[in-house]
């Protein structure tokens, strides 16, 4: 059975917190529920840093959320690798967004942005930071 979970920054402390998400109309906060020592906590959290459960680990079995920033590899004629933001959509699933390409041959790197999706296997993934925390990755070259 899939996990449906979220994380978010709390408001407090700016830590992440992990649990369900729930947005309260009426008093317009947004929680992030956690158990901690058998008890529940509602947490409040910045929306803008809510993410959700890809349902998928990276190849070092860290979890991968919505708004994460992912780096895959890939070997074959070419060797290299993708950077990108996580999102997640209903006809192809969990992908990186516009991801930006590099590519390693003898002497020479090359760096191009590609349109549209390109799907993560997770298997060849590495969660190397999240666009809250770490935004400039998605703007840096090779790492």
């Amino acid at each position: 059975m899939k996990k449906i979970k979220f994380r978010g920054k709390r408001l407090d402390n700016s830590e992440w917190c992990f649990g369900y998400y729930v947005y309260d109309e009426i008093l317009d906060n947004h929680k992030i529920y956690v158990t901690e020592g058998g008890n529940t906590f509602g947490r409040k959290v910045d929306p803008e840093t809510v993410g959700g459960y890809a349902g998928l680990k990276d190849s070092k079995d860290v979890e991968i959320y919505t708004d994460d920033i992912v780096r895959q590899t890939f070997n074959g004629e070419v060797t290299g690798y993708q950077i990108g933001k996580v999102v997640i959509l209903p006809s192809q699933g969990v992908c990186m967004s516009f991801p930006r390409t590099f590519v390693e041959t003898e002497g020479n790197d090359h760096e191009w942005h590609l349109d549209g999706y390109r799907n993560v296997r997770h298997y060849r993934s590495e969660v190397i930071g999240n666009t809250t925390d770490n935004p400039e990755l998605l703007l840096v070259g090779k790492l």
